[in-house]
């Protein structure tokens, strides 16, 4: 049975998401799937019962293998997109984390097992040469030192509040 709160009515879709600003000195942790043509942070659904910090730990466990301890919750997000015909409405909680040195090497173009993604690492001044989205993705790192931040993001432009 699918635990992930998401789900459709008519011509719209919800997405409960949680994401991961994996940070490593000036750089930025990105996932690709290779089918796709832009850039997201790593992460997941959430699935009913979870809170988003138990989310976000079992997400990042699952994708690169790293045991996050102690997140902290920087951004929420609210994204207005459309979506394989659909219309979504989708809530996301991005944390930050911090990894050591080691895995600059170990995650670059490091492909997720079992999956059709990639991660790269990027300097955080170079970020908008990349397609990420959502959008908010590119602003992040100017708002990560300075406590909660939230944006909405509907029509392909990007507004934090």
């Amino acid at each position: 049975m699918d635990n992930n709160i998401n789900f459709k009515k008519g011509n719209y879709g919800f997405n409960f998401r949680v994401a991961g600003y994996i940070t490593c000195k000036d750089k930025v942790l990105l996932q690709k799937d290779l089918d796709e043509d832009h850039y997201n942070l790593i992460g997941g659904r959430v699935q009913f019962g979870e809170t988003t910090e138990e989310a976000l730990v079992r997400e990042i466990e699952e994708e690169i293998g790293v045991k996050v301890k102690e997140p902290k919750l920087i951004h929420i997000a609210e994204n207005f997109f459309g979506w394989h015909g659909l219309q979504a409405h989708e809530i996301d909680f991005v944390f930050a984390i911090e990894l050591s040195e080691k895995y600059l090497e170990k995650f670059n173009h490091f492909h997720i097992l079992d999956q059709e993604e990639e991660t790269v690492w990027v300097d955080k001044k170079d970020i908008r040469k990349y397609n990420c989205q959502p959008y908010y993705i590119w602003d992040l790192h100017k708002y990560a030192d300075k406590g909660l931040t939230r944006s909405v993001e509907r029509d392909g432009k990007c507004k934090f509040i």
